[in-house]
């Protein structure tokens, strides 16, 4: 098997991996439309009990914890890789830092599977520097001024993640999800790559450097 071959069948089975995952979400929102389509399940979205508003406040807050364990992390890190890369002694010539937030159904949720990950939904962050498009943790109120919140959440600071995930959808693994999806989330697992890149010249046997 040639290179070309090989870098085919690879880019085959990753192509085969995201399908599965498609379907198994497909057919999730499937079984969610067939519930929501039962008129036993209609109800008026502006209609909140006090628990389900305690929760949303809650599930806010916990996205500002998140927000500012990753703004604490990538602060320290970037400080870290950068000084490396710029270090002629060092091999390193680049590096990237990104972070994958997974957002997992509660186990007493109607479609929570044993045999599944039971994640709702997925966001891809890259934490590497902090400039203004980078604006997690950064306090201010995020949310779409033209959307209807329920009153108390109009009394608090919604952070930017609540606002990407009740905003964006941006596959099916990163879906928007709507206030009472986010009800739906037991808990967020956070995974954080640091990737060192380091290019070595064959010919010279020199670890290079960028060049500007």
């Amino acid at each position: 098997m040639n290179l070309k071959q090989r870098e085919q069948l690879a880019s085959l089975q990753h192509s085969i991996d995201e399908l599965e995952q498609h379907l198994s979400q497909i057919q999730r929102k499937m079984r969610r439309l067939a519930r929501l389509a039962s008129p036993s399940n209609v109800k008026n979205d502006a209609e909140y009990s006090e628990a389900e508003i305690e929760g949303l406040l809650r599930f806010n807050q916990r996205l500002m914890t998140v927000e500012a364990h990753l703004h604490t992390l990538a602060e320290t890190q970037n400080q870290w890789m950068s000084a490396q890369v710029a270090d002629s002694c060092t091999m390193l010539d680049d590096y990237e830092i990104d972070a994958k937030l997974y957002f997992v159904l509660r186990s007493d949720d109607p479609e929570f599977d044993e045999d599944s990950d039971n994640f709702l939904a997925t966001r891809e962050i890259s934490l590497k520097g902090l400039n203004a498009d980078n604006r997690h943790a950064d306090g201010q109120d995020h949310r779409n001024p033209l959307r209807s919140y329920p009153e108390p959440l109009r009394q608090v600071i919604l952070c930017r993640l609540f606002y990407d995930l009740i905003s964006y959808n941006y596959s099916l693994e990163q879906p928007e999800l709507s206030l009472r999806d986010c009800l739906r989330i037991d808990n967020i697992w956070v995974n954080v790559a640091v990737r060192h890149q380091a290019t070595l010249n064959i010919e010279t046997g020199y670890w290079e450097k960028p060049t500007a």
